[in-house]
């Protein structure tokens, strides 16, 4: 087992650890006799076994504890200077505690420790148990920090504040330290972790001067669920690190820098968001082995401004090894996602060293739907492989204002994946080798693929068709010896298709119209999108070579006696006799038509619009708006839906998709019966989320709280709650519970609808008021 796979199970375990799949927690044991108190009225000459008669001092209160001792210490401000016996003690604790005791304030904002003189306020060392819970610990007159945790120490430190210190919480050793429901603000840093196990459950990290967490080398931790914003560098990982379950890395200068140095760091985000963080949301060094799993990284890389982010602005970089699965990667300024590994840095997650021939990936990427990244000067923006190897496996890239992929030198690997409404799909240069197998490139604005000689690109089962510019090369119908080009099909600006068989060949007479593609369509991951083969295509059953055996869908491949060209691998079959290579009198190469008659256009209704209009995924008003309609528009219908109340299936302007628009909005030239039924069964919307209650409810003098709960949603990637019809929170899939303090005397209207890419469920209401 490597290191990496220990440090994971390590993580894991004390996760569960940590929520009572082992150790009992603190909160729940039975405390042994021995409850004291303090307040800022005490007298430490008092017993402090009563609220009456209270210790003034925290300190007087400690000498009196038995094993397992609560202190409940009443609200106000405790100006902590010196220890009186060791006046001065530079870099230690002004209180140690031992014997498992438990402070308990009135609350982080009521309970208020004010430390001074270069110490740490609080001390752990021992392995008894001890808790923090309900305080607040000011460390601005020039203490080092709030809480110092060593040795094999066991401590809880619960629904506290820390901040202006040096370092808000310091753990070394090999003990165990909870932080939950905490914020630790305005420090140089946040948590400092040197050894140990640490899980740090519901809490904010924000606006410290450096960094928000930082894990060194003997350092194992799980952040859950937590805030982290507004520092310079919102986590620096050089231990074995786990981020998941809906934790939030937002408006920092770098979100997390994940330092490998010799051994590397270990790094596993799930279920994370990343976004509007100023240079980079994520920086993998040399060396360092990161994991990411269906995560958001948006918005980041606005350096320079809404307008014009910098150069250095990248959203995700790599120079060690990065897998990325699931997710979404979109709106980043300046560049998404560069690979950039120095060979000399280059080892395995095994330790064995990378060489030029390896097959292994450094960047690996799949089920990943990366669109509307956008740079200044429409360069790269999306993907760049500067140095290393890229492999891109059933991924989306579409719609960003640049490059899809821009291979800028090494080994690039593209398969299963679609490139559509980019600025440019593809561009290889230099020394970049580039494979691309099964994959679409459609809709774009400039050049489907822009390719220089000296850069190796090979194509296998290409569909490039609907392009204004299909390919950008030095001459047109003689490709340069760096292009290979097998099975595929290439619409180019003359309106000719390309198909190559051993050499470049071009047949006026294949126009996109003849070659018979249908709208694009997905039904793979991420939402994979291909150009579907109708009936009599002339591309069906013209492949040659077929060496693969899977479509862009992972549908087998071939269907009957030879594979399809192109990406799609179609249901229908054809009788057309095998190409036959000729050369016309004008001497250009061509082919001899395969397709002959002329196809029946389509038959379509002119739609005129009533009023304003949304066109949606699907036919109904579950599913996502698309784009939008203005009364007295026009428009195209290619399909209807099967039952009433009726919706059409229109094509959207200046685009080769469909979307749906409502029958009440519009006015037919035509009836609709001569329009063919449109299927939508592969638009799976999210089932409502049942089971939806009040779980928890307070109401009372002291407030007023409401625990909402529900169950799970089938084909949900989250929920939306609203209050009184206002959004008031958006969820991961994983959420089922939300506690909030709503307002008072007012009757409570709560509604909650689960949501996926396609479109939302019905919402689910309950009600509730206070008084």
């Amino acid at each position: 087992m490597n290191k990496f796979s220990r440090a994971l199970i390590a993580i894991f375990v004390m996760a569960a650890l940590s929520q009572g799949c082992g150790l009992i927690p603190v909160a729940e044991r039975v405390l042994a006799p021995g409850i004291l108190f303090v307040s800022t009225s005490g007298d430490d000459a008092n017993d402090c076994l009563s609220e009456a008669a209270a210790c003034l001092t925290l300190r007087a209160a400690l000498t009196k504890t038995t094993l397992n001792s609560t202190i409940n210490i009443g609200p106000g401000d405790y100006y902590v200077t010196e220890d009186p016996a060791t006046p001065a003690r530079s870099g230690r604790s002004l209180y140690e505690l031992i014997n498992g005791v438990t402070l308990v304030g009135a609350g982080r904002e009521q309970t208020i420790f004010h430390s001074a003189h270069g110490a740490y306020t609080f001390e752990a060392g021992s392995s008894i148990p001890v808790v923090i819970r309900n305080l607040g610990i000011d460390a601005s007159n020039g203490a080092i920090g709030g809480i110092n945790v060593h040795g094999r120490a066991d401590i809880t430190i619960e629904n506290c504040r820390l901040y202006n210190g040096r370092l808000g919480i310091l753990v070394q050793g090999n003990g165990l330290a909870r932080i939950t429901n905490s914020l630790i603000e305005i420090q140089q840093t946040g948590i400092q972790i040197l050894g140990g196990h640490v899980t740090i459950d519901n809490d904010s990290l924000v606006s410290n001067n450096e960094l928000g967490v930082h894990i060194q080398r003997n350092g194992v931790v799980a952040i859950n669920h937590s805030t982290i914003a507004g520092n310079n560098t919102g986590i620096h990982n050089e231990g074995d690190a786990l981020i998941n379950n809906g934790t939030v890395i937002e408006e920092n200068n770098i979100g997390i820098l994940n330092n490998g140095g010799f051994l590397g760091g270990s790094l596993s985000i799930l279920e994370t968001t990343l976004r509007r963080n100023t240079k980079s949301a994520i920086v993998n060094d040399e060396n360092g082995q990161v994991v990411i799993s269906n995560s958001t990284v948006d918005n980041n890389g606005y350096l320079g401004g809404p307008e014009l982010a910098a150069s250095s602005s990248i959203a995700i970089v790599n120079h060690g090894q990065m897998t990325i699965h699931g997710g979404v990667i979109s709106n980043n300024r300046g560049k998404a996602l560069v690979n950039d590994v120095p060979s000399i840095f280059r080892n395995h997650v095994d330790g064995t060293p990378y060489i030029p021939s390896d097959e292994r990936p450094d960047l690996s990427i799949s089920e990943v739907r990366i669109f509307l990244n956008q740079s200044y000067d429409r360069q790269v923006c999306a993907i760049q492989n500067v140095k290393g190897r890229t492999n891109i496996e059933s991924s989306n890239i579409y719609e960003n204002n640049c490059r899809g992929v821009d291979a800028y030198g090494g080994r690039v690997d593209i398969s299963k994946s679609s490139f559509v409404g980019n600025y440019t799909g593809l561009y290889a240069r230099g020394d970049s080798q580039v494979g691309l197998k099964n994959t679409t490139i459609s809709g774009s604005i400039y050049f489907a693929i822009d390719h220089e000689d000296s850069a190796h690109l090979e194509l296998v089962h290409v569909t490039v068709a609907g392009n204004r510019r299909a390919v950008g090369l030095s001459s047109t119908f003689s490709p340069p010896s760096n292009l290979v080009v097998v099975d595929s099909v290439i619409v180019i600006g003359c309106n000719a298709a390309v198909v190559d068989r051993g050499e470049f060949v071009c047949n006026s007479s294949w126009t996109e119209a003849n070659l018979r593609f249908g709208p694009l369509d997905s039904t793979g991951p991420a939402g994979v999108k291909y150009l579907p083969l109708l009936a009599g295509s002339p591309l069906i059953d013209a492949g040659l070579i077929c060496p693969l055996s899977e479509d862009v869908r992972g549908s087998e491949r071939p269907r009957e006696v030879t594979c399809d060209v192109g990406a799609y691998e179609s249901d229908y079959s054809t009788a057309i006799a095998p190409l036959e290579f000729v050369t016309p009198s004008g001497g250009v190469p061509g082919v001899i038509p395969l397709y002959t008659d002329t196809p029946q256009a389509p038959t379509f209704v002119i739609l005129t619009f009533a009023k304003n209009a949304f066109c949606r995924k699907g036919p109904g008003t579950l599913y996502k708006d698309v784009t939008g309609f203005k009364k007295g528009d026009t428009t195209q219908a290619n399909g209807r839906n099967e039952l009433d109340p009726r919706w059409w299936w229109v094509q959207i302007p200046n685009s080769t998709e469909h979307c749906w628009v409502s029958g009440i909005t519009v006015e037919p030239n035509d009836q609709a019966e001569g329009l063919p039924i449109q299927p939508v069964a592969f638009l799976e919307l999210p089932s409502a989320p049942s089971g939806f209650v009040i779980n928890k409810r307070v109401c009372s003098q002291n407030g007023y709280s409401l625990k909402l709960a529900w169950t799970k949603s089938v084909g949900a990637d989250g929920y939306t709650l609203y209050r009184n019809g206002i959004e008031i929170a958006t969820f991961k899939s994983s959420q089922t519970v939300y506690q909030e303090n709503p307002p008072t005397n007012k009757s409570l209207r709560y509604e909650l609808e689960a949501f996926n890419t396609n479109g939302f469920s019905e919402r689910l209401v309950v009600e509730d008021r206070c008084p």
